[in-house]
């Protein structure tokens, strides 16, 4: 169905959707996109979740949760409630601060043990592929909607 409407410009004709409702339509794909980033996610997760538990945990425990634990969380920050799954922005900025002080070599403190540059370095990667991981969902989730 054509309708005669007038542009910005004064002239031209606009195309009225034959479907009542294209936010319906976004929605729709919205659902199908995200059924099918689960599913395709579901086996890097798992595999993201088991390397968490083996290397990042561990790290966590022995360089990190003395000080950012629940007796005493320095800066506000608890790293011993961290499960490697990025369920909102607020587990999303610990993940973003431990990677840029490990970057940084700034954590942990000088006059605390220190990891190995192989341990620093699986656990920057961990941290990388997580996020990265993190933001690609976020930006699919998106398209679907930027009309």
């Amino acid at each position: 169905m054509k309708v005669r409407t007038q542009n910005q410009s004064g002239y031209g004709t606009a195309q009225r959707s034959h479907w009542p409702g294209s936010q319906l339509r976004c929605w729709f794909a919205g659902i199908v996109l995200l059924v099918c980033t689960q599913a395709t996610f579901a086996d890097g997760d798992t595999d993201r979740a088991s390397a968490f538990k083996k290397t990042v945990a561990p790290f966590l425990k022995t360089y990190c949760v003395k000080c950012h634990g629940a007796k005493k969380p320095k800066g506000d920050r608890r790293f011993d409630v961290l499960s490697g799954r990025i369920a909102d922005n607020n587990d999303l900025i610990d993940l973003q601060d431990i990677l840029d002080q490990l970057n940084l070599s700034e954590m942990p403190p000088p006059d605390e043990a220190q990891p190995s540059d192989d341990e620093r370095r699986m656990v920057i990667a961990w941290l990388t592929g997580a996020i990265a991981d993190y933001h690609t969902t976020q930006r699919r989730a998106n398209q679907c909607c930027d009309d």
